[in-house]
């Protein structure tokens, strides 16, 4: 049992719970973050073809949307993701990757080659984002300090889930935490989720429109491209949902769908007594999924009872034997020229 089970009483419970106003975790709830947290990827000949048929007012916008020119690129995006994880999971292939890296990329990689130095990256990030004055001040900093000493992960989860403005700043620095979770993903292996988690999103038409024409089409996905918080129980999405608070926005239930267990999806919430809950709100039943988690829209719905759409996603896992597939890929494309 954990300490918000075990309160006595709702008042005690409350000491547990995120505070209002604050960074509407579970919702994205403005068109820039929007364009940051997914991507649509889709058939340039599909999208052209489809938008033809509309007015220009209800098309898409083109930084809602990359086109590409084959499905092939889409297969891509799943071999290098394979190939990604293989590449940091392994000591030795991690050694030789962020040498190659930072070779290429002109030290790009510096800040997460090691604990010190993802620490020391992480503490410049609360020094000038959190400030000595925020009340979670000390609290992040030991958590980045466990992490260090300990060389776990888990440490940084919960940092992430502080309701602290570090948790904005990861829209532009999610590599910060990317890299050393794909560096450990062994041992978050018992947290790898399976099966139905629930995320509020706020848009204009145009957005909607853009997952209308990716519903449903294999030759379309959506692709996150920051941390997105998304919760297991569904009633804590619609909580952040804000229905009503404005009638120029479609308000909308994105329920993500994982029928196999996926590793880019972690689930922060008890898993046992020996998988205690790692964020620091119990009550949300976070499940966070990593940037490059890839879904199909399986289909739109629109909820007139509860007034706001509801968007179903199917993760897309990825190759069994990624090379080989891309290959297989390549291979067709050139014989289809």
């Amino acid at each position: 049992m954990t300490a918000f089970e075990v309160a006595a009483n709702d008042e005690i419970r409350q000491l547990f719970i995120r505070p209002g106003g604050g960074s509407n975790r579970f919702c994205s709830d403005n068109n820039c973050n929007n364009q940051k947290q997914f991507l649509i990827v889709t058939n340039s000949n599909e999208q052209d073809s489809d938008n033809n048929r509309d007015d220009d007012e209800d098309t898409p916008p083109r930084k809602w949307i990359d086109s590409v020119t084959d499905e092939g690129y889409i297969q891509g995006l799943l071999t290098l993701n394979a190939i990604g994880k293989y590449l940091f999971g392994s000591a030795l292939a991690r050694s030789i990757t962020f040498a190659m890296c930072n070779h290429l990329l002109h030290d790009q990689f510096l800040p997460y080659e090691n604990e010190a130095s993802v620490r020391d990256f992480l503490q410049h990030l609360i020094d000038t984002h959190v400030t000595r004055n925020h009340p979670h001040y000390d609290k992040a900093c030991a958590l980045v300090n466990k992490f260090a000493r300990t060389k776990r992960i888990e440490p940084l989860l919960r940092l992430y889930t502080l309701e602290t403005p570090l948790y904005h700043q990861l829209h532009y620095e999610s590599d910060a935490w990317l890299v050393p979770l794909i560096c450990r993903f062994a041992n978050l292996k018992p947290r790898f989720f399976q099966g139905t988690s629930y995320r509020g999103l706020t848009m204009k038409s145009q957005e909607l429109r853009a997952y209308r024409s990716a519903c449903r089409k294999k030759s379309c996905v959506i692709q996150i491209n920051t941390f997105c918080s998304t919760s297991a129980d569904r009633h804590v999405a619609e909580s952040f949902l804000n229905v009503g608070s404005d009638s120029d926005v479609i308000h909308a239930l994105m329920i993500f769908e994982f029928p196999l267990p996926c590793d880019t999806a972690i689930q922060l919430y008890a898993i046992s007594d020996k998988y205690p809950c790692l964020s620091d709100f119990e009550d949300e039943k976070e499940v966070l999924l990593l940037p490059r988690t890839l879904f199909h829209v399986k289909r739109i719905d629109n909820d007139d009872r509860q007034h706001y759409v509801t968007i179903w996603l199917e993760y897309v896992p990825p190759e069994q034997y990624p090379l080989r597939a891309y290959i297989r890929c390549i291979s067709r494309s050139i014989r289809n020229r």
